[in-house]
């Protein structure tokens, strides 16, 4: 038996191939369809997936106090869930700024920088839109009274630093999986940091493969230009 393969050397599986499209409910927010499909093996049959009407963001906010997280209460689990600020671009509007209106909505803080970092699939088994990711900058000091819409129940922004984070996620009290996934890449809390003006960083990284634990050997950054993230190092964390 041979090992896991790399992500470079995957080869695709036969696709499932669309027979017929069926929309079967469509609100303002986007469309379920409940398509006719055919599997590899000949096999008919149908699949599920929900499109949104626009691309989905979600926000990393960075500040002095680490990552700022929202608790929103989530009606179709019907339970709290500490959760980045996120949401989808509205008509024209672009994403960096769907994002910082996303979290100044939803936290009242105002960011200072917004920067991309990459695209998630939330759920790949059913939602066919994918997620944008920002990291921003902000200052709790500047934050304004969050806005959030009629169909939401928020508190005020909780403060995790990245020492925290992972006993946060191991103990489950963030169980969101947008949430999970970013907070489990680490890259977003020195995001930020990484101006190109000369000197040295100030994040700390862990020279092995990140897997999450609070206890990893964490090294002084060597400079922006040499960035460990650059060169496939392990998870960076702020200092």
């Amino acid at each position: 038996m041979t090992g896991p393969r790399s992500v470079q050397s995957l080869i695709a599986p036969p696709p499932i191939r669309r027979v017929r499209e069926v929309a079967v409910f469509r609100n303002r927010f986007g469309t379920l369809f409940n398509d006719d499909v055919i599997a590899p093996s000949g096999s008919t049959g149908q699949y599920l997936r929900w499109q949104w009407n626009q691309e989905g963001v979600v926000v990393v906010p960075v500040g002095p106090g680490g990552y700022a997280l929202v608790t929103s209460y989530r009606y179709p689990v019907h339970a709290a869930s500490l959760e980045f600020p996120r949401g989808g671009a509205e008509g024209d509007e672009g994403l960096a700024a769907a994002a910082a209106r996303e979290l100044r909505e939803e936290t009242g803080l105002v960011s200072q920088t917004v920067r991309p970092l990459g695209v998630i699939h939330a759920d790949t088994g059913i939602l066919a839109s994918p997620i944008h990711v920002f990291v921003a900058q902000v200052d709790a000091a500047t934050a304004q009274p969050a806005q959030p819409e009629a169909m939401e129940s928020l508190t005020e922004p909780v403060w995790v630093t990245p020492e925290e984070l992972p006993r946060w996620l191991s103990e489950g009290r963030i169980t969101c999986g947008v949430t999970w996934r970013r907070s489990r890449w680490s890259s977003p809390v020195t995001a930020h940091r990484l101006e190109s003006a000369p000197g040295p960083c100030r994040c700390r990284y862990s020279p092995g493969p990140s897997d999450g634990t609070a206890d990893q050997v964490l090294r002084p950054c060597p400079s922006r230009a040499e960035h460990p993230r650059s060169k496939g190092a392990g998870a960076v964390l702020a200092a």
